[in-house]
């Protein structure tokens, strides 16, 4: 997460951030297979005055019934 100024010492924050959104934000449905249920939760973050939307990618697995973070990446940066 280059583009927002974070390194690995910012760890545990985007962490509780990533779970936050996962529990309050809308989950769109991108896929359903044999591995399970694939889902993209996109949320806006700000960082030391950096803003940008974050796509994270979650899967609930078959016989599972809690998401597992796939990725996280910057989905666009917003300039304002």
């Amino acid at each position: 997460m280059r583009a927002l100024g974070m390194s690995q010492e910012h760890a545990a924050m985007l962490r509780q951030t990533l779970l936050e959104h996962a529990e309050t934000s809308d989950a769109i449905k991108i896929l359903s297979n044999e591995y399970g249920d694939h889902y993209f939760v996109d949320f806006i973050f700000e960082h030391e005055g950096k803003k940008a939307e974050l796509r994270s990618k979650w899967t609930v697995r078959t016989g599972e019934n809690f998401p597992r973070l796939g990725s996280c990446y910057v989905k666009r940066r917003i300039k304002e």
